[in-house]
């Protein structure tokens, strides 16, 4: 298979829409040319295993460009590249891979994704002439390189290094597990081994697009599943990619997939602790005895007042009225509105009921009842918001009171 055949092959398994934005990025004769080929090949169906033969040779071609590449200076890091990004700045280089062994060994420097989107028509163009790589397409291919060689070794490390700075602890226990999870002929069903979570986590960070060809060929469940947990603003971005019907080759797919698996299950399976730093302290505040608590907050009180003010309500909750003495809760009661009580106990722990209605006269509960018979559809938004304005009560008076 001659270099022509496989760049257009190459530009076909990305799909219509990569490929145009690979091609607008060359010079326009080039990319002319490209475009009659492709469009004269349309007809011819490709197999998988000549499918495979060109994105093994590419990869093999990228593999001798890094060996070749003497030590460069410290550079500062860059953000790793998403698989779609990616596979663009390596089409262009590919298909100048010809004879380029000779130029890979005098290539330095990591430029810019700019720089490197014009270097990819220097490197097209040069299929007439002694082919050489420029520092900036070389840039272009080790950060492809990372993307479509998710499964090396290297690459791996990488995204261990990355969980645990963000997971602390738990990846040690999920590093054991990672071990015990082998790779299969199809990475598909391998994805379907893991948690939904760590799936989601290793998605995070991948191009929408991408993400979306991935979810379309996996179970219906699961992709829900996995939706659900990824954020609000990229979740839309999936979401619209979904509605666009999906043709990636099945070996683009496979690629995708198997990245996704490796960087996957270096994760844990277990949820990942999205509490925020005050939610993280207030627990630590919680199981601390009053007396120390008292001093703990003080001290934060002189350094951030707002930070103290957020912590007693975490610290305190409404619930927490069922563990006080009944003078504590007949004095948070005298100094609670009525309307907010009421909003409060709309959906409480009969155990919470209790202990309030325990401390109220009987015509004080009889009001409450008979008003919470008329309430019907109160947001949780509003409900939450009563009982904050309790605990907030309830860690004023606990505060106060003896040790």
């Amino acid at each position: 298979m001659d270099r022509e055949r496989q760049t257009l092959e190459l530009l076909q398994l990305l799909g219509d829409e990569v490929a145009e934005a690979v091609l607008e990025r060359l010079q326009p004769e080039r990319a002319q040319k490209l475009r009659a080929g492709l469009k004269a090949d349309t007809p011819h169906r490709s197999t998988i295993s000549r499918q495979r033969e060109v994105l093994d040779e590419f990869e093999c071609f990228f593999q001798f460009a890094l060996k070749s590449k003497p030590p460069e200076p410290v550079a500062p890091p860059v953000e790793e590249p998403t698989a779609s990004i990616a596979i663009d700045s390596a089409t262009s280089a590919y298909s100048a891979g010809a004879g380029s062994s000779a130029g890979a060994g005098g290539a330095t420097g990591a430029g810019s994704t700019g720089e490197a989107a014009n270097a990819q028509g220097s490197a097209v163009e040069s299929m007439t002439e002694p082919p050489t790589l420029s520092e900036e397409a070389l840039a272009a291919e080790q950060k492809a390189l990372l993307a479509l060689q998710a499964e090396t070794n290297s690459a791996a490390e990488q995204n261990a290094e990355q969980a645990n700075a963000e997971h602390g602890s738990d990846l040690e226990d999920s590093m054991a597990a990672t071990q015990t999870i082998p790779m299969s002929d199809d990475p598909l069903k391998d994805l379907e081994t893991l948690s939904v979570h760590q799936i989601a986590q290793a998605l995070g960070s991948e191009q929408s697009r991408t993400t979306a060809m991935l979810l379309s060929n996996l179970p219906a469940k699961l992709t829900g599943d996995i939706l659900n947990l990824l954020k609000a603003e990229y979740q839309k971005l999936v979401m619209k990619e979904l509605t666009k019907e999906q043709h990636a080759p099945a070996i683009l797919v496979d690629r995708i997939a198997r990245a996704t698996f490796l960087r996957a299950r270096q994760f844990s399976a277990e949820p990942p602790d999205t509490r925020n730093h005050a939610d993280r302290v207030a627990e630590v505040l919680r199981s601390v005895p009053k007396a120390g608590r008292r001093n703990m907050l003080a001290a934060i009180e002189e350094q951030d007042p707002d930070l103290a003010k957020s912590l007693l309500t975490r610290i305190y909750r409404f619930d927490d009225i069922t563990a006080l003495n009944k003078a504590v809760v007949q004095r948070v009661l005298g100094e609670v509105d009525s309307t907010n009580l009421t909003t409060a106990l709309f959906g409480a722990d009969e155990s919470v009921k209790d202990a309030i209605f325990a401390n109220l006269s009987k015509r004080a509960r009889q009001t409450i009842e008979e008003e919470m018979q008329f309430m019907t559809n109160v947001s949780e938004t509003r409900i939450q918001q009563a009982r904050d304005a309790i605990a907030e009560v309830i860690a004023k008076i606990d505060m106060e009171s003896e040790s």
